[in-house]
């Protein structure tokens, strides 16, 4: 689906008639809480514009028919959460069209720098650097070692603050606001 200069949507002509489409949905098992609503729809074009369809696109691309699915994308793109996945199990590699929203979610930031980057992802930091959990998770699983700019939510969490000092051998600054390396 896309967008012309009007502002009019018109449906991808590579499309399957949408009561084929419907029935491989049902077939795949993988759409049941969702195919009574599906069902009253009247086409793609309210497929593409509902709410659901960007974890619907991805769905579709990875149980449906297993590979990737352009006229899914854009509106994959649109949620961090089915980008992540849709990189991660269908494209298994990169996508640069869905690490918008991505890096605009700390937890899929994350995911997406841990299991499809396999290494930092820059874009992410910020918004993974406001959470603890995230924070500390990311530095033990993708930096392995300690992390700077994630050190200030760390701080303020005492769980991850003593599993980050205990995972790194680090210490607490007698002003109790950064981290140092224990003594031997």
């Amino acid at each position: 689906m896309n967008t012309n200069y009007n502002g009019e949507m018109h449906v991808h002509p590579d499309l399957p008639e949408w009561s084929e489409a419907l029935k491989q949905m049902e077939d795949s098992q993988r759409f049941h809480k969702d195919l009574k609503l599906m069902r009253n729809l009247s086409g793609w074009q309210e497929f593409f514009e509902h709410e659901k369809s960007p974890l619907w696109c991805a769905t579709f691309a990875r149980f449906v028919i297993g590979e990737p699915w352009p006229p899914g994308e854009p509106a994959i793109a649109r949620d961090a959460s089915s980008a992540c996945n849709y990189a991660r199990f269908t494209l298994e590699d990169r996508w640069p069209t869905g690490e918008a929203a991505i890096a605009g979610d700390g937890y899929q930031s994350y995911y997406y720098a841990l299991y499809v980057i396999k290494g930092p992802w820059g874009p992410g930091e910020t918004v993974i650097a406001k959470s603890a959990d995230y924070s500390y998770c990311y530095a033990l699983y993708v930096i392995k070692g300690p992390w700077e700019l994630g050190e200030k939510a760390i701080l303020q969490d005492g769980h991850c603050r003593q599993q980050y000092m205990d995972a790194f051998c680090l210490r607490l600054c007698a002003d109790g606001q950064r981290f140092v390396k224990r003594s031997p």
